[in-house]
């Protein structure tokens, strides 16, 4: 993969997640606060934060495509990525102190790693059911059956 094609794969991994994030977040404070007089107001400086959590998770995602290095590194910098770009870009600015930042980086740690076994166990459904798929459509001798 070459250096642009790294970039161009980063960048619209970019813009999806900081769509989606902003629009969680913004659709999170409606509900919360919309009973609230001023209380649906959006903080510019959080939102603004969320592009550089998402330029992490972009990369992250890139690096985790990738067939080198080994499989264990990508998915440790995945995770490193990540829980960082969400504690720094997120959690920080939200003014949470002390043992709530604790916290925060626990949940933080916690839905990383419920959504990495979903992801996982689903991909590797996919696969293996792609794989059988493709087992059935040919015989031995590398005919494709209708």
């Amino acid at each position: 993969m070459s250096i642009k094609d790294f970039f161009k794969k980063t960048l619209i991994g970019t813009a999806i997640c900081y769509t989606a994030v902003t629009s969680l977040f913004s659709l999170i404070i409606m509900i919360l606060y919309s009973g609230v007089e001023n209380g649906a107001g959006l903080d510019a400086v959080r939102i603004f934060l969320f592009l550089p959590f998402s330029f992490l998770f972009g990369i992250a995602n890139t690096l985790l495509c990738r067939e080198r290095p080994d499989p264990i590194i990508r998915w440790f910098l995945h995770f490193l990525l990540t829980v960082t770009g969400a504690f720094t870009c997120i959690l920080l600015p939200s003014g949470v102190t002390g043992s709530g930042r604790f916290t925060g980086l626990l949940l933080i740690i916690v839905i990383y790693a419920v959504s990495a076994v979903i992801i996982g166990i689903t991909c590797s459904r996919l696969k293996k059911a792609m794989k059988k798929d493709r087992e059935l459509r040919s015989d031995p001798s590398g005919k494709k059956r209708n």
